[in-house]
């Protein structure tokens, strides 16, 4: 092996980052926020360095977004900043758990194939029309949206709207 092919420093540093990025990333954001703690160590301040830690991890993703989002689990209480038992609760309030209980619904209906039955129900009742089938669903929407959560009636929605198009097509009405 000659001198020409024989990667340079700048190559070799190049590589070694793109492969080891996230661990330096880990390592070196930790530390460097850990100079706030110079300014002072009062709970505000240490609050601070754990959102720090986190927006850069999850900004460069480093550590894949849950486990991200569970650090203040384990950081708040060892920094002193609130207890295990009040970090927690902060994860499950009644609006994530409607909310979950929303998508485990539109999950459910998806893997069943309610989403289609209601969609061929839809079309079959209103008509293929642009005007009827857009009141249609709009309909089935504002049912949904009064038992469960908006967000959760537009992840049901969208598989029912899939469906439409998909048995619109079928029909060969592709002109929607």
């Amino acid at each position: 092996m000659d001198n020409s092919e024989r990667p340079t420093c700048c190559k070799r540093t190049g590589r070694f980052f793109s492969l080891y990025w996230r661990v330096l990333v880990l390592l070196a954001t930790p530390s460097l926020a850990a100079l706030l703690f110079l300014v002072d160590t009062g709970p505000a301040y240490r609050c601070m360095f754990v959102v720090l830690i986190m927006a850069v991890y999850w900004i460069t993703e480093a550590l894949p977004l849950p486990i991200t989002s569970m650090i203040p689990v384990v950081l708040f209480p060892l920094l002193g900043i609130l207890d295990t038992d009040r970090t927690c609760m902060m994860y499950m309030r009644e609006t994530l758990l409607m909310f979950m209980g929303g998508i485990f619904l539109a999950l459910a209906i998806e893997h069943c194939n309610l989403h289609k039955r209601i969609a061929l129900k839809v079309i079959c009742s209103i008509g293929c029309s642009q005007r009827k089938l857009n009141f249609g669903l709009l309909a089935v929407t504002m049912f949904v949206s009064m038992w469960i959560s908006n967000t959760a009636t537009v992840a049901m929605m969208c598989p029912i709207m899939k469906a439409v198009l998909e048995e619109l097509e079928a029909v060969g009405n592709t002109n929607i």
